[in-house]
C-alpha cells in the first residue's frame, strides 16, 4: 500500500494523469471480459439497449464487450424506452478459472390491454372480426388484446353491418387498460350471394387468396361464397396476398353470380423492401400501417421512407419517386442508439396533432427529411422570440425537404393559448403536437423550453440547442440538405 501511495505522489508531482482504474502493482486483478447482448420478445434480432453495469450509468449500449473487469460478481441492467427486462437485473460471476462471460438478455416490449366489444344499435353484442394496423387478427369480438405500447389503428368488420366509428386510433401505454366499443348498424336491403374463385394463368385453382369487401377483410379465402348487402349499391371486391391486391372487380348493385380471376397484379405496384425487414413504411410523410416488405398500388409522384426504433437509414434517407411502372426500392438501415444527444437516433414518439381531431403525428414519419424538432409553449417568452427566425428558414427550405415540427409541452392545457396565438399570427403554419401529461418532454429529459433538435435525413440528431439563431439554423440546414 505504501508503494502505491509513493507512486501516486510521484506521478502527481510529475504532472502525470492519474488513471487509477489502470494503476496496479503486482498481479493484474482485471482479467475479465463480459459481452452483453439483447433481444426482444418480438423477434427483432439484436438491438441497442443502454447497459448499466454495477450501477455505472456511463453510456454503453448492446452489443458491447466490457474488458479488464475484476473477478467477482457483476450486476447488469438494461434500459430501453418501451421495453423492460424479462427477468430483472441479472448477475454474472467472473472467476480466475472462468474470467470471460457472455450475457444475452431478453427485453420484453411493454404492453397494454385493449378490451374490444361490438354491439348493434340496441346494445346486443355482435361477433365482429378484429383488424389492427390493417392486419386481420383472426379473432372476433368480444376480445381482450395485449398489443405493444405505441399507436395502433383498430377496426372491426361484420357481414351486413357498418361500423361506427369506422376506425379508432388508440395510444397504448404500458400496463394501461382501455375499453373500446364499436356500434354496428345493420345494412338495409336484401343480401345476395357472390361466389368467388380464382385461377392461375395455367387454369389451375388459386386457393388461399384473401377476400376483401369494400376495403375490409371478409374473413374468407378463395374459393369463397360471400353474402353481399344491400342490393342497392355497388361493392368493391378484392383478392389479396399479404394485403397486396392481386385482382379486383366492382360488383354492380344486386348482381349475383360467379367471379373467376387470374391472380395478376391489378395496378402498377411499388415494392418496398429493407435490410433488415419488418420496419415501418411511410408514404408522403404519412404512416401506411404496414411494414417491409410490402407492395403498394401506386402511380405518380410520392415520397417513400422507412424507419424503425433505433435504426439509422442510409442516405438519402428517403426517395422522391415518379412511378409510371412497376418499381422496387430497397432501404438499408443500421442499428444505432436511441437517445437525446448529438449522434444518437432521435427517439420516436406519437402525439395528437393540434387542430386535427383524432389525428396523431409521429417523428418517424419525417424520416428522409431534414427536420427541426422544437419543444415550446405559448407562455414561454424565449420560445416566442425565436419563432420568427425558425419559421423564416422553414419557409425558405420547405420546398427542398426541410420540415419544422413542434411539440407543445403543455399539451391540452395550452389549446386555448394556441387558438389565440395562431389567430394573432396567421403567418405560422407549422404543425404542433400536443404533449400528454409531459410524457414526451420527460422522455426527452427536458424540464424547460425552448429546446431544438436538428435531425438529419437518416434520423440522427446533428445539433441540440436550447435556443437557435436564424443564421446558424440556415447554415446547418443547407449543409444537411446537401448531404
Amino acid at each position: 500500500m505504501k508503494r502505491i501511495l509513493q507512486i501516486l505522489v510521484i506521478a502527481a508531482l510529475a504532472g502525470v494523469p492519474l488513471l487509477l482504474s489502470r494503476c496496479t502493482i503486482g498481479t493484474d486483478p482485471w482479467p475479465g471480459t463480459l459481452t452483453v447482448t439483447a433481444h426482444s420478445d418480438l423477434d427483432e434480432g439484436e438491438f441497442a439497449a443502454r447497459i448499466i453495469l454495477d450501477g455505472d450509468t456511463t453510456q454503453y449500449y448492446t452489443t458491447h464487450t466490457f474488458v479488464d473487469l475484476t473477478t467477482g460478481t457483476h450486476t447488469v441492467e438494461l434500459v430501453l424506452p418501451q421495453y423492460s427486462m424479462g427477468t430483472g437485473a441479472q448477475s454474472v460471476t467472473l472467476t480466475e478459472d472462468n474470467p470471460h462471460a457472455e450475457l444475452d438478455i431478453l427485453m420484453l416490449r411493454n404492453r397494454g390491454t385493449l378490451n374490444l366489444t361490438a354491439v348493434d344499435t340496441l346494445g346486443n353484442q355482435i361477433a365482429a372480426r378484429v383488424i389492427m394496423d390493417v392486419t386481420s387478427q383472426g379473432i372476433i369480438t368480444p376480445v381482450t388484446l395485449t398489443p405493444p405500447t405505441g399507436t395502433h389503428l383498430l377496426q372491426v368488420a361484420a357481414d351486413l353491418y357498418t361500423a361506427a366509428p369506422e376506425s379508432i386510433l388508440v395510444d397504448v401505454i404500458h400496463n394501461g387498460e382501455l375499453d373500446l366499443e364499436f356500434i354496428l348498424t345493420a345494412i338495409e336491403g336484401e343480401a345476395y350471394p357472390v361466389e368467388i374463385n380464382a385461377q392461375e394463368e395455367d387454369g389451375s385453382p388459386a386457393t388461399g387468396l384473401e377476400v376483401w369487401l369494400d376495403a375490409l377483410p371478409a374473413g374468407l379465402v378463395t374459393p369463397a361464397l360471400v353474402q353481399v348487402a344491400p342490393n342497392s349499391v355497388d361493392h368493391l371486391l378484392e383478392l389479396r396476398v399479404g394485403y397486396n391486391t392481386r385482382a379486383e372487380v366492382l360488383i354492380p348493385a344486386g348482381q349475383e353470380g360467379t367471379y373467376i380471376w387470374e391472380p395478376v397484379v391489378s395496378d402498377i405496384e411499388l415494392t418496398v423492401i429493407s435490410t433488415p425487414d419488418n420496419l415501418a413504411i411511410y408514404i408522403d410523410e404519412l404512416p401506411t400501417w404496414t411494414n417491409t416488405p410490402h407492395a403498394f398500388p401506386l402511380l405518380g409522384e410520392h415520397f417513400i421512407s422507412v424507419a424503425g426504433p433505433g435504426y439509422v437509414t442510409d442516405l438519402p434517407g428517403g426517395y422522391q419517386l415518379d412511378i409510371s411502372g412497376n418499381m422496387e426500392i430497397e432501404f438499408t438501415l443500421t442499428q444505432g442508439v436511441d437517445g437525446v444527444v448529438e449522434g444518437c437516433v432521435a427517439t420516436d414518439f406519437s402525439l395528437p396533432l393540434y387542430g386535427e381531431e383524432g389525428v396523431e403525428m409521429s417523428l418517424h414519419q419525417f424520416r428522409g427529411r431534414v427536420t427541426l424538432l422544437n419543444f415550446w409553449f405559448v407562455d414561454c417568452p424565449n420560445c416566442i422570440a425565436e419563432l420568427p427566425g425558425l419559421n423564416q428558414v422553414y419557409n425558405e427550405f420547405s420546398g427542398e425537404g426541410f420540415r419544422f415540427v413542434t411539440v407543445d409541452e403543455w399539451g391540452d392545457f395550452d389549446i386555448a393559448n394556441l387558438d389565440q396565438f395562431f389567430a394573432d399570427h396567421p403567418e405560422y403554419d407549422f404543425p404542433v403536437m400536443l404533449d400528454q401529461n409531459y410524457e414526451v418532454t420527460t422522455l426527452y429529459g427536458f424540464d424547460s423550453a425552448p429546446w431544438n433538435l436538428l435531425i438529419d435525413k437518416t434520423g440522427v440528431i446533428r445539433h441540440l440547442e436550447q435556443t437557435l439563431e436564424e443564421d446558424q439554423l440556415r447554415t446547418w440546414v443547407e449543409e444537411l440538405i446537401n448531404e
